[in-house]
């Protein structure tokens, strides 16, 4: 059974002839009533934290629950992000090497191009320089023919070099570097006409 200060205080007590004095009961039920009154109202208050304690408990465990939620899929996605940007430094670090080695391919072809073109370059210089050589020995030739005298005895002790020089065909380079022989030209009568149709012109040969 359970007593509380009011229950105490309208307790109400048998007279007997050999007893306690009444003043001194009285007086102790009062100080236990109020004990109890005390008692009684610090207990609700602690009843009153305690729920509000377990409110907040609940709440915080609340809060745990979702912050270690938020902090596990942070994680993941942390996760996530990290394999996605290295998956993505992966794509760029290939295609950046698959640029590269097209751009070498492509320096190497030109390069390479460059290179043919040279030696086509000088294999053509080479020709055009012999071309040129043979021309001016051919002119050369021409010109020698032209100082020796043009007189048959002369051309006779001469010999076959003079004869060949003097005679009815000349040799001339002609345009493929070639020596082509040539029907010598009938002397002038006025070598310092450079027009006379007899006179010869190692040039004209050449260009012919």
């Amino acid at each position: 059974m359970t007593l509380d200060k009011i229950d105490l205080l309208d307790r109400k007590f048998s007279h007997s002839l050999v007893g306690y004095r009444r003043d001194e009961v009285d007086r102790l039920v009062a100080e236990a009533a109020d004990s109890i009154g005390r008692l009684a109202e610090e207990k609700m208050a602690l009843a009153r934290a305690n729920d509000g304690l377990t409110r907040e408990i609940a709440e915080y465990r609340s809060r745990e629950a979702t912050l270690r939620d938020t902090l596990l899929t942070t994680q993941q996605i942390v996760e996530d992000l990290k394999i996605k940007a290295r998956q993505e430094a992966e794509r760029i670090l290939d295609e950046a090497r698959d640029q590269a080695a097209a751009m070498l391919a492509e320096a190497k072809g030109q390069a390479a191009a460059l290179a043919r073109e040279i030696d086509a370059l000088a294999a053509r210089k080479a020709a055009l320089s012999a071309r040129f050589r043979d021309m001016l020995l051919a002119a050369l030739d021409i010109l020698d023919a032209q100082e020796q005298p043009a007189s048959g005895s002369d051309a006779a002790a001469a010999g076959p070099e003079a004869a060949t020089a003097t005679g009815e065909e000349f040799i001339f380079a002609d345009a493929s570097g070639a020596l082509q022989a040539s029907p010598a030209p009938e002397a002038s009568e006025s070598p310092d006409d450079p027009d006379a149709p007899g006179t010869l012109d190692p040039f004209a040969l050449v260009k012919r």
